[in-house]
């Protein structure tokens, strides 16, 4: 595992963005997701279900929250849901989320904007369903250990976005992409500060003087 974590590291290192473009970006990305993929699947059948197990898994699905709150966002900025030539825009979308197998299994005949919305935000049965993110940052919280107090705001601030997807989202409409954008931005928000709320329960040391305070 720390083999391919060097590997890519020294693969990436140094690498700037104009060289990436003037060469050939998608050999670079596909490169980059396959070093990736291969440190998950050895941390996968490898790694002991301790703390750090869970703390890594952690991790990884509050970037995944973040990134696809944000992915969404962007998307029905540039490619407004009621566009009647953007089915490819959305095919794609589906494609960057891994999810396009899965949405051909339930809806084999069409791809409607506000249907893919529903299911990359809301189905907790998809791996990269902002849903099931959430899920497993609920998940993992209970396999690590920190500031207990502090790690119980961490847990209500995910049950109150699970709630949110769960009872809100559903009763949006889904013709209004400003309002959906709106939603995004501050469920975007909400991944900021849950960011913030994890690295106060894991990595925020109280320090106390010799007196003993704090």
């Amino acid at each position: 595992m720390w083999s391919c974590l060097n590997v890519t590291h020294l693969d990436l290192r140094g690498v700037e963005i104009q060289a990436i473009w003037a060469a050939q970006p998608g050999d670079f990305f596909a490169r980059a997701e396959d070093s990736i993929r291969a440190f998950w699947g050895i941390a996968e059948s490898a790694m002991y279900r301790d703390g750090g197990w869970h703390f890594l898994v952690l991790g990884r699905f509050v970037e995944r929250a973040q990134l696809l709150g944000a992915l969404v966002e962007a998307h029905i900025a540039v490619f407004p849901s009621s566009r009647r030539d953007s089915e490819w825009e959305w095919r794609s979308l589906l494609a960057v989320c891994e999810a396009h197998f899965a949405y051909r299994h339930l809806y084999p005949l069409e791809h409607r904007p506000d249907r893919i919305l529903d299911f990359i935000m809301a189905d907790a049965r998809l791996a990269h369903s902002l849903r099931h993110s959430l899920h497993m940052i609920a998940e993992s919280l209970k396999g690590v250990s920190g500031s207990q107090a502090r790690q119980a705001e961490v847990a209500r601030r995910v049950r109150r976005m699970a709630g949110w997807i769960d009872d809100d989202w559903p009763r949006r409409d889904p013709n209004d992409d400003e309002a959906a954008r709106a939603e995004l931005a501050r469920l975007r928000q909400s991944c900021r500060q849950l960011h913030e709320d994890i690295a106060a329960a894991f990595f925020s040391v109280e320090i106390q003087d010799w007196g003993g305070r704090t």
